[in-house]
């Protein structure tokens, strides 16, 4: 083996420029990889941490309004809230739990009926203030301080119903029961996040308890752990369905709820199809230069093979010198990439302010973006870097391999 290694180094020091063009079309593609898959793991993986953290590792919903929700059966709500929060802050693992109402609602500026639809949030002050981070984004006035009739309002629902803090808003949504309900609260602050808290109006819990007819109720209890992960929060699932005090409950992890079953396959597509498309590209430069070592170095393969070098032996001289450049170029590509990755770690890019408005609203999709730089992203650059060098070199090594003495130095190449 130490002697293909040292035939394979004098062999790629041969043309030195062809060799540093090939390295260099692996270090730029994995470089690539390195800075695309770091992005989209700094995009995706902060939405998955936001939407696990403002809904909750795991939340607890009427199993009946479960099975329906998209008709948001009002009345299929967790009628004793209080008892069910107590039941999951029983179970090992559990570190918090919370109340909460989602409800859609018409509001207008003033008492006139408006026509902007917008998504209005009930929970308690904890939740706001450790999940949600509310008070932490207010961009004008103050977060909600307990008091009947406030609401705080996205930045971009502030914008379309032309409010400012201390003017009076009409939310005019229902009862559980079916009837029209409303209430007119007063604007104590506005709040801006991300594409989804910019479009949603926030209540105390007991004015969306009234305006729903819900007292003590909640349509969902938000669960936390000490762990988002599905392994670690599975059997802490399993405790509270069978929780004696949550019977007609169903625990639903975080990670089962849309629309993260969705995107999951979305991004791995994604970086699937990116790494795809390097190795195809990359993989023509690596195979060029392993073509014309080839074809110029037939009659020095012929002698090898005359001297007693077998056909394994001479399709693994290729295959260690291709291996040796793509190592080399996956290890530079790990630098290049994961330095710029590492800039975007820490600048990110800030979108404007109009093209975040024109994102979808279920999306906590915030004006900067981040990337991620990994262990996982710089390690599948160098193996990248060797597969594609291998995959490259892999018809010309056969051919060389396949080389017959006598026919190589007839051919005296």
């Amino acid at each position: 083996m130490t002697m293909l290694i040292r035939l394979a180094l004098r062999n790629a020091r041969r043309n030195v420029r062809r060799t540093l063009l090939t390295m260099a079309t692996v270090l730029i593609g994995t470089s690539l990889v390195v800075l695309a898959t770091a992005w989209l793991d700094g995009i995706f993986g902060g939405m998955m941490s936001a939407i696990a953290e403002t809904s909750g590792h795991i939340r607890l919903v009427d199993t009946d309004y479960l099975e329906r929700e998209e008709l948001a059966p009002l009345y299929e709500n967790v009628a004793d809230a209080d008892k069910a929060i107590a039941a999951a802050r029983s179970v090992d693992g559990v570190v918090a739990a919370y109340p909460r109402i989602l409800t859609g609602a018409l509001l207008a500026k003033g008492e006139e009926l408006g026509e902007d639809f917008g998504l209005v949030v009930g929970a308690s002050p904890e939740w706001y203030a450790e999940r949600l981070k509310g008070p932490d984004h207010i961009i004008a006035g103050a977060w909600l301080t307990g008091k009947k009739d406030e609401v705080v309002l996205g930045r971009k629902l502030a914008k379309q119903l032309d409010v400012q803090v201390g003017d009076e808003v009409l939310l005019l949504g229902q009862t559980q029961y079916g009837s029209m309900s409303d209430l007119a609260p007063t604007v104590v602050g506005v709040v801006s996040a991300d594409a989804m808290i910019d479009n949603q109006a926030f209540v105390n819990l007991a004015d969306a308890q009234w305006m729903l007819d819900m007292d003590g109720g909640a349509l969902e209890v938000l669960v936390y752990a000490d762990s988002t992960d599905g392994a670690h929060l599975a059997p802490i699932a399993e405790k509270l369905a069978a929780h004696p005090d949550l019977a007609g409950i169903t625990p639903q992890p975080w990670s089962s709820r849309e629309p993260i079953p969705t995107m999951m396959p979305m991004v791995d597509g994604m970086s699937g199809f990116i790494a795809g498309l390097v190795l195809f590209i990359t993989s023509l430069a690596i195979f060029n230069t392993m073509t014309m070592s080839v074809m110029e170095r037939t009659g020095e393969i012929g002698v090898m093979r005359a001297m007693g070098l077998s056909r394994p032996g001479a399709i693994a001289l290729f295959a260690v010198e291709s291996g040796i450049i793509g190592l080399l170029g996956g290890i530079g590509g790990a630098i290049l990439g994961g330095a710029a990755g590492m800039y975007l770690e820490v600048y990110g890019v800030t979108l404007d302010e109009q093209l975040l408005d024109q994102m979808a609203q279920t999306f906590p999709m915030k004006q900067t973006f981040y990337a991620d730089v990994n262990a996982g992203n710089l390690t599948t650059a160098v193996v990248l870097g060797i597969f594609i060098a291998l995959f490259g070199a892999l018809l010309p090594a056969w051919r060389a391999g396949r080389i017959q003495p006598v026919t190589a130095m007839k051919a005296r190449r």
